[in-house]
């Protein structure tokens, strides 16, 4: 015979009572799916023009890719112009810094996003 706590969860997790909440915010999360793919595809292509000036080789790419993505995520994390977006944002700088990555490009994705990055 199950555990109470695991007849709770089958009961809580039953599609029959999920199915209609999935469903009523399925348009909505759609949405903001769609929003968050645009905007992130916008950075991959600005970032791909950056690469594309400095030179950057296929396989180094994604490195810097990895780096916009972070900053993009803490850009929607934090208030604009906040002491702790300036902080995350350097510290994350710092990193990709050891990683021998060309600070000049750091910095040109740093900007993407109205960021001071060193």
């Amino acid at each position: 015979m199950p555990s109470r706590r695991a007849e709770k969860w089958r009961i809580k997790t039953s599609p029959d009572l999920w199915h209609p909440r999935l469903e009523a915010l399925h348009d909505l999360s759609s949405d903001l799916i769609s929003q968050a793919y645009t905007e992130i595809d916008r950075v991959y292509e600005a970032v791909r023009k950056i690469l594309d000036r400095y030179g950057v080789l296929a396989n180094e790419r994604l490195i810097y890719r990895c780096y916009a993505e972070e900053l993009w995520k803490i850009s929607k994390k934090y208030k604009a112009g906040s002491e702790t977006l300036r902080k995350e944002a350097q510290a994350i700088t710092m990193v990709y810094a050891m990683r021998d990555c060309n600070p000049d490009i750091l910095m040109e994705i740093g900007k993407l996003f109205n960021l001071e990055v060193f």
